[in-house]
């Protein structure tokens, strides 16, 4: 992937604004800006075979609704090389976005049209449904749609094999619990549902995170309420509840999601929670999320700062074993918000903070109001360095994806006036 430089670039298409600009030497900075939208959701980002950028958002229009914006960018100059618009009748919301092993965009979120992206058979308008989408990469279209199942959509998948992995949280018929996490697998070309599963007990549960190990299997993260029943493993890394509100967890799933192959909780005395999941070596689980309480374990030493920190933990493939886990933060709000990983070896995670200076580094980390840094992680969790990842404003809801050229991407809103917007970072990853 090319520098972006220090010049400026406007590009205008379909009333949105793209501008090129750099905040400091660590990290070139690309905002595109969204002129005649606001930005009403987190964006999620994806790069193609040859290198471009797939940015997808969701946007209010003049209409008042929000629909989901899609872009295609030349990583080198910022050009935009193609734009599509989908939505129906209602609000969507973009929950994650990838590539299927034909090449083909897979799109996924949450959406109240009754018509999205045709109409749908007894929905009425205004009840959420998770979708999910292929659209070609000339951004020419939607080829295929799905609403499998009424609820939120938070995470996405892609197998090796096309098959297309939908998580999030449903209230389903027959199932205590009320709200339960749910995981679907779709055929990868018809989006036809394939099998499903779903995970909890007698209190609210959710899917936010999910990704594919080589072996096929699908590791689903988020947390639960369940403390009673939630069904965890007799020899997992953490065989049980500890607290009465949420406490995050990890379960590993057969590629046909018919069996729950191991669980564990990832708490200790107060409320965890994790976001994010990724693949690490050897097909560990490495999530991140954030924590309160004072006694969140460390492999390296780190401490508690105050407030709730973020975490980095990476777990044995069947969940037995904790191989490494980081606490990162300051005395404010700090969350591990998304992971990615280069080759099972290299971990980078971003955070979201409030915290003006995050602690326990070598050379403090110093933010202005909310903002956005990222963690280059080596084996064992070893920290490698810290990097600030935002702009001069408001900055959270971060997303990562690996470019050409050891580079990482950074995307996240940040606000100006009053104003959402998107921007994405790029910084080396060695």
């Amino acid at each position: 992937m090319g520098t972006l430089g220090k010049k400026a670039l406007v590009v205008l298409l379909f009333g949105v604004c793209f501008f090129l600009s750099e905040k400091a030497p660590a990290a070139d900075l690309l905002y595109p800006a969204i002129s005649s939208f606001n930005v009403s959701g987190s964006p999620r980002i994806c790069t193609t075979s040859d290198g471009d950028l797939i940015v997808a958002t969701a946007a209010v229009g003049k209409s008042g609704a929000s629909d989901i914006l899609i872009v295609r960018l030349d990583p080198f100059d910022a050009t935009v090389l193609a734009s599509l618009t989908v939505g129906g009748n209602g609000n969507e919301q973009v929950c994650g976005v990838s590539l299927d092993n034909k090449g083909r965009i897979v799109l996924a979120g949450t959406t109240t049209s009754a018509s999205f992206p045709a109409p749908v058979p007894g929905s009425s308008p205004g009840t959420a449904r998770a979708f999910v989408c292929l659209v070609d990469q000339g951004l020419k279209g939607v080829e295929a749609a799905a609403l499998p199942i009424a609820g939120e959509a938070a995470a996405l998948a892609v197998g090796t094999d096309g098959s297309v992995y939908l998580g999030g949280s449903a209230v389903a018929a027959g199932i205590p619990g009320g709200e339960n996490g749910f995981v679907v697998r779709l055929d990868g070309d018809s989006l036809a549902v394939r099998d499903s599963i779903f995970i909890g007990g007698s209190g609210p549960d959710r899917i936010k995170a999910l990704a594919v190990n080589s072996r096929g299997e699908v590791i689903a993260a988020g947390d639960t309420a369940s403390r009673e029943d939630f069904p965890l493993s007799e020899n997992a890394w953490q065989p049980q509840i500890n607290v009465d509100g949420e406490s995050g967890f990890v379960a590993l799933l057969d590629r046909k999601l018919s069996r729950i192959i191991a669980a564990t909780a990832v708490n200790a005395s107060r409320a965890d929670e994790v976001f994010a999941v990724n693949i690490g070596r050897n097909d560990s689980a490495v999530i991140a999320g954030a924590t309160a309480s004072p006694d969140f374990p460390s492999t390296r030493g780190d401490r508690h700062h105050g407030g709730r920190d973020a975490f980095v933990i990476e777990l044995s493939r069947d969940l037995t074993r904790l191989v490494g886990a980081r606490v990162f933060g300051g005395k404010g709000d700090d969350a591990g918000r998304a992971l990615v990983s280069e080759a099972g070896t290299f971990i980078v995670m971003a955070m979201e903070t409030d915290s003006p200076v995050i602690e326990g580094l070598k050379v403090p980390l110093v933010n202005s109001g909310r903002d956005i840094d990222i963690f280059f992680l080596g084996p064992s969790l070893k920290l490698l360095r810290p990097a600030s990842a935002g702009t001069k404003g408001t900055d959270h809801s971060p997303a990562l994806a690996l470019g050409e050229g050891n580079r990482v991407i950074v995307a996240g809103m940040t606000e100006h006036s009053g104003k959402a917007t998107v921007f994405l970072s790029e910084h080396d990853m060695y």
